[in-house]
């Protein structure tokens, strides 16, 4: 598993397709770590005995009063054990600098932005492959056509999570994942999500793709355009070299579960007469090993008065930790939570 696992992000809950399917999803005969393995091959540049790459993406997120928000990635890869990546947007900056399960991590805040932490969890499957989980079984399977071509799609489910991903029927590029977490309920909405993968075009052997798209039910909440793929030249060697200040980091090499709230006291409702009962704001949590909140930050508004009693509800919130190998690890999530109607 990659080096972002231990920080990832589980934004929304998937509750349907946002397509119909005509036909009736088959129980797979397949091997379904073997498709995952095989799909994740496809565009991993970052495969032992790859050469070295340079990535540049420009990515666009709404702001939290309306408007867009535009920002950065960058990202030079040398080997598994040496690679540097930055993020901008806004007055948030982060660099990363790292090798194989562990990495130095050295942000402006405390408190990454969900689109960065989107971003980054869309190009760890691409590049990395999926997360390692066997509890995940194979449910069904289906193929569809889709722009005059066809898509294979597996799903698998557990009792914390059901998964579709869907991938070219003959390159095997990944085209789009689809994630449902359960261990959530009240008031917080179950949003269809999804990731897309498109215009992909062969690089060092691999297929990649020039556009990525994070989807929350209908917005649209990272847009990202690939600006730069080219060979790595040669680089000064401190830039692989971890600030003296940065935080060490490890991730999850083995297999993880996601974390499951046991107890979540709903918000109040918005107060004062420009307020909907029915609002909605996105929230940033950071969650111990504990299970408790650590820290929490609005992400998306809905507007103040409620932003207020999502915080304070948030804080509440209790957990039964997210696990790698069986051991609790803290983790970052984000939720849409609706106030009380």
């Amino acid at each position: 598993m990659s080096h972002r696992r231990l920080i990832a992000a589980l934004c929304g809950l998937l509750a349907a397709f946002p397509w119909s399917v005509s036909a009736s999803h088959k129980t797979p005969s397949i091997d379904a770590s073997a498709w995952l393995k095989d799909t994740s091959l496809a565009s991993a540049l970052t495969a032992p005995n790859q050469k070295p790459f340079e990535l540049l993406i420009r990515f666009t997120t709404p702001g939290l009063r309306g408007g867009t928000v535009a920002g950065t990635y960058h990202y030079l890869w040398l080997n598994p054990s040496q690679w540097r990546e930055e993020s901008a947007i806004a007055n948030f900056q982060e660099l990363r600098v790292g090798g194989e399960q562990k990495f130095w991590q050295l942000s402006n805040t405390p408190s990454q932005p969900t689109a960065v932490a989107q971003l980054q969890d869309m190009l760890d499957i691409l590049m990395h492959g999926f997360p390692a989980n066997d509890s995940l079984k194979p449910s069904g399977s289906f193929t569809r056509p889709i722009n005059g071509d066809s898509e294979d799609c597996l799903i698998s489910k557990d009792k914390h999570e059901s998964r579709t991903v869907c991938r070219d029927h003959a390159s095997h590029a990944l085209l789009r994942t689809m994630i449902d977490v359960h261990g959530f309920s009240g008031n917080f909405l179950k949003l269809p999500t999804r990731t897309e993968y498109s215009h992909y075009r062969e690089f060092q052997g691999k297929e990649f793709p020039g556009e990525l798209k994070y989807w929350v039910g209908s917005s649209l909440r990272v847009d990202a355009t690939v600006e730069k793929l080219q060979p790595l030249g040669t680089l000064n060697g401190a830039l692989f070299v971890p600030p003296s200040d940065a935080q060490e980091m490890h991730g999850c090499g083995g297999f993880s579960t996601p974390p499951q709230a046991i107890y979540a006291p709903d918000p109040g409702p918005p107060s004062g007469p420009h307020h909907s009962a029915a609002a909605v704001a996105v929230l940033d949590m950071r969650l111990g090993a504990d299970g408790l909140v650590h820290f929490v930050a609005v992400q998306h508004s809905s507007g103040t008065s409620f932003d207020r009693e999502a915080v304070r509800a948030a804080k509440q919130w209790r957990f039964n930790p997210a696990t790698c190998d069986g051991e609790p690890v803290p983790m970052e999530i984000n939720l849409d939570i609706r106030s009380s109607i």
